[in-house]
């Protein structure tokens, strides 16, 4: 019953972007402590997916709950979850690929930033794979954030 109505669906896709969200999170610091160079791209690139697909779910949210409260009659979209999830997962994805298609090396770590061929171990405390440059950072994530929530206004 839990998966039959559209909120409820948005609700799952929500979770599940929060859920990934969390779990790449705790594991960054420990994937990134590997120091291979192109695993923490991998690992920085999926924690700002899921970042900006919890962004699009919450956003999507709104969209939902504006279509039942305030548009009330006369709202039939077909294949309604169909276009959420492509909306919510697809998103995300492409902001994700111009990223590295416009700056490929966006994403990465303080640890790199010298020496990128770096394969051994390093034993830093301060090692988290993220995005490195502050226009990606800026662009991508936080104008993303702004305009989501400008966006429920």
């Amino acid at each position: 019953n839990l998966r039959r109505d559209y909120p409820s669906q948005i609700l799952i896709n929500l979770s599940l972007a929060l859920l990934c969200l969390n779990l790449v999170f705790l594991l960054n610091s420990w994937l990134a402590s590997w120091g291979v160079y192109g695993l923490c791209v991998g690992v920085a690139s999926a924690l700002h997916y899921f970042l900006v697909a919890s962004f699009t779910w919450m956003g999507l949210e709104a969209v939902n709950m504006y279509f039942a409260l305030v548009k009330v009659f006369n709202v039939y979209v077909p294949s309604y979850i169909l276009k959420f999830c492509a909306i919510g997962w697809g998103i995300p994805l492409v902001v994700c690929l111009l990223v590295l298609v416009v700056n490929r090396d966006a994403y990465g770590s303080q640890l790199y930033a010298d020496d990128k061929s770096n394969l051994k171990i390093l034993n830093h405390n301060n090692d988290f794979c993220w995005i490195q440059d502050d226009v990606t950072f800026y662009v991508s994530v936080v104008g993303y954030a702004v305009m989501v929530l400008l966006f429920n206004i």
